[in-house]
């Protein structure tokens, strides 16, 4: 007996197969939403990719963009290769469908004609064969060609998705150098920054000893400004002594008599105009006689900074007083007249005003306008310019109690009486502030800020030994001549005896400062000065050749404390001085 034809009968039915198959389909659609979520985020990496700031934020951002893109890219090959393996599947299926529907074919013909398919000879075998070749032909030609064109086209489609994965492949890897590309130049920046940051620590730490130096010798220049002061309160009405040489002992008489002689000379008067920096109280009187608002005024003295508000609430510790809100607090300051100047209209519609606001009698808001007396300047002033005074003494208060102080009462920090004659101007001003960098100026003011060239930069005024001091931004000298009321000291002038290089060579031996001992006998005075003319720094010469400076403030005051000592009472009263010879 001729044994039966062997047909290949696949591991897995149809139905194992078409599983498969919906669990891949399933997959997929997970895949493809993940490929939604990935398109979403490559496009949110975008739009920060535009609004990344330049420098290493940038590349960052170009970073993330790359990741998102690869994301996009690795699950779009997730997703082809689970494509490929599902037509692989399909492929297996319609193979599977093929070998089925010959074998059945196969066996319905064996069925249908049981005789013909007996064993028979090999004439009858061959008649059988062909026949059933025959039957295969006409009954399954369609629909097995059907299914070879459906393997050629999967087949087609696992060669194309063999070429996108390649080509995908191929973007991966060069996603992957140019992240690695911008990961070093990312590094190289970082490393850069790690330096700066080192640098910024140790120039912080620096700031830091520098400052707390600062406060020490602002200290020692505050304690230098009192005993000053209360020298030239007693002494400096006092006759002069025509005695050239305060020191005797130390002369050298041929030396005195050969050297060049010379005076100082200047203008101004330190004791009664104040420090000279910041808003002059009298400059922003003229200012509001010549139409300046008290914004004006304020931007005038104060370069670069804004007028905020919103610190009306805020509350601080006065001696004497407690604790108490800004505003009750400014309505009761001192410093200059409370009053403005006005009409009686103008009285007349401040009334009404207040009569609108629901103010009674009493209300100290009401004392706003007098009609000015034209004997006095002390009765009343120009509203700008008490406006523009409670906005700088609002700031000054609020910097000074940032630190846990209370405030002083007095010229020290700022005049308070108590009185609230100025609540009018802290009702019209309420919670406004002078900001520099987003920070409370240090918003100094005093009387009469110009010796006839305006006010000072503040490092010309509150500095070291040596002349240096920390420059703010917005305390820089100001020409305010051309508008600034003048007082009876702003161009007040006075000049010393005759001196010599000798008696400076003495007045150094009285200082006894090493470094400006180290220049020898001295041979030349220089003057180093601001634009509003004071002198930032003395420079002397010495036999050495040798430089030292001495802060002009600092001069001054040795100078006067110097000839208080030595009798004598011939003064420097102001920074602004020159050398005559």
């Amino acid at each position: 007996m001729t044994s039966l034809p062997m047909y290949f009968v696949a591991a897995r039915s149809s139905e194992e197969i078409q599983l498969e198959i919906n669990t891949k389909e399933g997959e997929l659609d997970e895949i493809e939403q993940e490929l939604s979520q990935a398109q979403a985020n490559l496009a949110a990496k975008g739009d920060l990719l535009v609004k990344a700031q330049d420098g290493v934020p940038k590349l960052e951002a170009e970073i993330e963009k790359l990741e998102a893109e690869r994301e996009l890219v690795n699950l779009e090959l997730k997703l082809l290769k689970e494509k490929q393996l599902l037509k692989g599947l399909e492929k297996e299926d319609k193979e599977k469908s093929q070998a089925d529907s010959i074998r059945s074919t196969y066996m319905e013909w064996r069925i249908d004609n049981p005789v013909s398919n007996m064993v028979l000879p090999t004439e009858k075998n061959s008649l059988k064969n062909q026949a059933y070749s025959s039957s295969i032909i006409t009954d399954e030609h369609e629909k097995i060609l059907g299914i070879s064109a459906e393997l050629l086209g999967i087949g087609d489609s696992i060669f194309k998705y063999e070429e996108k994965i390649i080509k995908l492949e191929e973007l991966n890897d060069n996603l992957i150098e140019k992240k690695k590309e911008l990961e070093a130049e990312i590094a190289y920046y970082q490393s850069l920054m790690n330096n700066s940051y080192g640098n910024i620590v140790a120039l912080t730490d620096s700031y830091n000893n520098i400052q707390r130096s600062m406060n020490s010798l602002l200290e020692e220049q505050k304690a230098a400004a009192e005993r000053e002061q209360w020298i030239l309160e007693q002494t400096e009405n006092v006759p002069v002594q025509p005695d050239p040489d305060p020191d005797p002992d130390d002369n050298n008489e041929e030396e005195t008599q050969n050297a060049d002689k010379f005076y100082f000379s200047g203008q101004g008067r330190d004791l009664y105009q104040g420090h000279g920096v910041g808003m002059s109280q009298w400059g922003a009187y003229g200012a509001a006689n010549n139409g300046f608002s008290y914004e004006n005024i304020i931007h005038t003295y104060f370069t670069e900074v804004e007028i905020t508000d919103g610190y009306e609430n805020q509350n601080l510790n006065v001696d004497g007083y407690g604790n108490m809100n800004i505003e009750d607090y400014l309505a009761g300051l001192g410093e200059i007249p409370s009053r403005a100047c006005g009409s009686l209209d103008d009285i007349s519609s401040w009334s009404e005003y207040a009569d609108s606001q629901g103010w009674d009698a009493n209300d100290k808001r009401r004392n706003k306008y007098i009609v000015d007396n034209t004997n006095t300047v002390w009765d009343c002033w120009p509203e700008e310019a008490i406006k523009a005074q409670i906005t700088v003494a609002r700031t000054y208060a609020l910097r000074y109690v940032s630190s846990g102080r209370s405030i002083c009462t007095t010229a020290a920090c700022q005049v308070y009486s108590g009185h609230q004659d100025k609540s009018w101007v802290a009702y019209e001003t309420k919670g406004k502030v002078i900001k520099y960098g987003g920070e409370f100026i240090d918003a100094v003011y005093s009387s009469d800020n110009s010796q006839g060239y305006g006010t000072a930069d503040n490092d010309t005024i509150w500095q070291s030994f040596f002349g240096y001091g920390t420059p703010y931004p917005y305390l820089r000298a100001v020409n305010d001549t051309a508008f600034a009321a003048s007082t009876q000291w702003t161009y007040w002038q006075y000049s010393t005896l005759r001196y010599s290089y000798a008696d400076v060579d003495n007045l150094l031996k009285y200082i006894n400062n090493n470094e400006l001992s180290s220049i020898g006998k001295v041979t030349n005075i220089e003057f180093e000065r601001d634009p509003s003319q004071r002198i930032k720094r003395v420079w002397l010469t010495g036999e050495t050749g040798q430089k030292k400076s001495v802060g002009g403030w600092w001069f001054k005051n040795k100078w006067n404390n110097w000839m208080y000592d030595s009798g004598v009472y011939d003064y420097i009263f102001s920074q602004t001085f020159f050398i005559n010879y």
